[in-house]
């Protein structure tokens, strides 16, 4: 046929065939793609933003509006859903705080400077449906900038990137190839073909089977053409592209790859990302550790040292993300934890907070009890000392 190359491992593919796998790659990949970060930006925009160690007065406006209303238009979840998903796909994502309120930014100048607090000029802000260009510099202070360094995440987006160029390459030689006329030219082996000459009185001249194909091909390019004639013994046949659809991968193991791919790029357990967990896997543990925590840490940092500084977190205040909620915790299965982590000195209130309930704030619920005796103090657990072997006291 027409529409097939041979490749290296001497195997024919039909160009068309190539655009249909292709085409499920993509779809796949894209899937794919699209699962990972839904599954991490999910977990950061579930979190709590938490303030430690700071009065009520200093965090709970920012509070509000890092965990409830960002902007006049968006909701916390959203804001660091769409914060989470632009960090993962870009490497970089910008927040912008302007008028107590927080913006994603969509574009930016910056200028060069190393040694001391940068610009911003151009920027264009977002509440996730509209944007608006700021007509003036904003201060490296009321930038938040957040940057991820994952080059995993960069290769395996490339090589999404590879496989839509292969595919539009395919697409158009098979496009080619379908707009292409194709003809069959039968000539009998015995058949003599004779050319009329072209002044009367000479000779006519024989012609071979591949000259009479190039005069034929000719007339056929032709633009006026209109009536071919056609000798005895020689028949042409017009051809039809045809490409059946043929099975060049198995869909269902090309997806298994596919998915590997893209839980290793983004950290995610596979047991997480093909959701087979059991009841005794730390598959959801091991999710937080490796594929949200390091997002979180990007986070955390970008929003100490723009929202509390330098004197202020060195005097021990904090903003932190806390994870703890994302994963369902039964009050009955975790009764015993619990009970242990009274008796090591949680109170009340940190305990309820652990397993989603709000803190009750009352003397009782603070007070600090320590049930178990792990001090070292004087005729407590300091071991005698050993006099065996005949040496002095």
């Amino acid at each position: 046929m027409f529409d097939i190359f041979k490749s290296k491992d001497k195997e024919l593919y039909s160009y068309l065939d190539i655009v249909r796998a292709g085409s499920s790659k993509l779809q796949l990949h894209k899937f794919a793609i699209e699962k990972s970060i839904d599954m991490i930006a999910k977990a950061v925009a579930k979190s709590e933003i938490k303030f430690l160690n700071m009065t009520k007065d200093e965090s709970s406006e920012i509070y509000y509006r890092l965990n409830v209303r960002p902007n006049h238009n968006e909701t916390g979840t959203d804001f660091w859903y769409e914060v989470v998903k632009k960090l993962l796909t870009e490497n970089e994502c910008l927040i912008c705080r302007a008028s107590s309120n927080f913006y994603r930014v969509e574009g930016y100048t910056c200028n060069d400077k190393v040694m001391s607090d940068k610009t911003y000029t151009g920027v264009t802000i977002t509440d996730g449906r509209d944007s608006t260009a700021l007509d003036m510099p904003i201060s490296a202070s009321d930038m938040i900038v957040l940057n991820s360094k994952n080059n995993k995440v960069k290769k395996y987006l490339e090589n999404v990137i590879g496989i839509y160029d292969k595919t539009l390459n395919a697409l158009h030689m098979a496009t080619k190839i379908a707009n292409t006329p194709k003809y069959k030219l039968k000539i009998e082996g015995s058949l003599t073909i004779k050319e009329a000459p072209e002044r009367e009185g000479e000779a006519p001249k024989i012609l071979t089977s591949a000259q009479y194909k190039d005069r034929v091909a000719k007339t056929l390019d032709s633009e006026d053409l209109s009536v071919l004639l056609l000798g005895s013994g020689i028949d042409l046949e017009s051809l039809k592209t045809e490409t059946g659809v043929s099975n060049t991968e198995d869909i269902v193991k090309m997806a298994k790859e596919i998915f590997t791919m893209a839980a290793m790029a983004f950290d995610i357990p596979l047991l997480v990302y093909q959701g087979n967990i059991t009841e005794k896997s730390d598959a959801s543990n091991e999710f937080i550790t490796y594929a949200v925590s390091p997002i979180v840490e990007i986070i955390n940092d970008a929003l100490n040292a723009k929202l509390v500084g330098e004197k202020d977190y060195l005097a021990g205040e904090r903003i932190k993300i806390d994870t703890t909620h994302f994963k369902y915790i039964d009050v009955l299965d975790a009764s015993a934890g619990m009970d242990k982590l009274r008796s090591l000195g949680f109170n009340f209130d940190e305990i309820r907070e652990i397993v989603g309930y709000d803190a009750l704030n009352t003397d009782f619920s603070t007070e600090r009890v320590i049930t178990k005796n792990y001090t070292n103090e004087l005729g407590g657990n300091t071991p005698p000392k050993n006099n065996e072997g005949g040496g002095e006291e």
